[in-house]
């Protein structure tokens, strides 16, 4: 009885998990683990964008269907993020999950350029900001 009044005092205070949702072509093996990895791995590379990020598309396809080639396998994912539109990014490689560290690593960078700017980086100032403010300080003290 009292985990379950613990669990509904501490869920309204929890950060909300992204939503994930994977989809796969025909042409694609092992749904059920390649769901979960991915789930798993796209939380911890993109959780610095956790705040942002409402939920996530991650479409696989195999290109060539049964036959074997290079760049054959394509990762697509989009991300929604509150107060902007929708961003995707898109990666081909011979393996499944080589295409999806290849779309992930594309991901950050887009997400990083979009949001990394608006603030400061891991929580400390920016460069910018301070001389900024010292070259104010400087040219008043000037007068």
């Amino acid at each position: 009885m009292s985990n379950k009044m613990n669990a509904s005092v501490i869920e309204p205070f929890q950060k909300p998990l992204m939503h994930i949702q994977v989809t796969t072509g025909d042409n694609i093996h092992g749904r059920e683990e390649l769901i979960h990895y991915v789930e798993t791995e796209t939380r911890h590379f993109l959780s610095r964008f956790a705040n942002h990020i409402m939920g996530i598309e991650i479409h696989f396809t195999d290109e060539n269907g049964a036959k074997h080639g290079k760049g054959d396998k394509r990762c697509l994912m989009e991300a929604r993020c509150s107060g902007h539109p929708p961003v995707a990014v898109s990666d081909e490689s011979s393996t499944i999950k080589g295409s999806f560290h290849g779309a992930t690593k594309k991901l950050q960078h887009l997400l990083e350029s979009n949001f990394g700017k608006s603030e400061a980086h891991k929580g400390g100032e920016t460069i910018r900001k301070e001389n900024l403010a010292e070259s104010k300080k400087m040219s008043t003290d000037r007068l």
